[in-house]
């Protein structure tokens, strides 16, 4: 284990020492340059177990592209990664939710999601299923492409 591996390991031994919670959920952004590093893929994976052996319940990576035309790439390589809970790859033409613990975004720059959302919303509004006044970031946050399915 590396010392920045140790130092985290160690900040969430004392914070359950002091009876806190680990987090449930842990949010990572990395770059398409990161996952060029010999041993990339393998030190994600590490990642991930890491993450679930100390309590979290999702694990949340955007992968920020410069280039789109290496998000299927990415997206190939990423499904291929041996992960202790289910994985969902997503790129940016997928609009679906999805309830699966690791959610990776591949090319997402949070502007498209954000307009889809948006539209969502207008059209709920629309059709008179939500109250204008009540549209919020929650409501943004519960249209969005990464939110929890309510199965899972």
């Amino acid at each position: 284990m590396n010392p920045y591996d140790r130092s985290l390991a160690l900040r969430v031994r004392l914070r359950r020492r002091r009876g806190a919670d680990p987090p449930e959920s842990v949010a990572v952004v990395i770059t398409e340059r990161d996952l060029l590093e010999q041993g990339a893929y393998a030190t994600f994976e590490r990642f991930l177990g890491w993450a679930f052996d100390h309590g979290a319940e999702r694990v949340s990576v955007s992968v920020s592209v410069l280039d789109e035309a290496v998000v299927p790439t990415i997206e190939r390589a990423l499904a291929d990664v041996d992960s202790p809970r289910r994985l969902a790859v997503r790129g940016p033409g997928d609009t679906d939710p999805v309830g699966a613990p690791v959610q990776v975004n591949v090319g997402f720059g949070g502007k498209r999601e954000f307009a889809a959302a948006t539209r969502a919303l207008a059209h709920e509004v629309d059709a008179g299923e939500v109250d204008p006044e009540e549209v919020d970031a929650d409501a943004v946050r519960g249209v969005s492409s990464f939110r929890r399915s309510r199965t899972s």
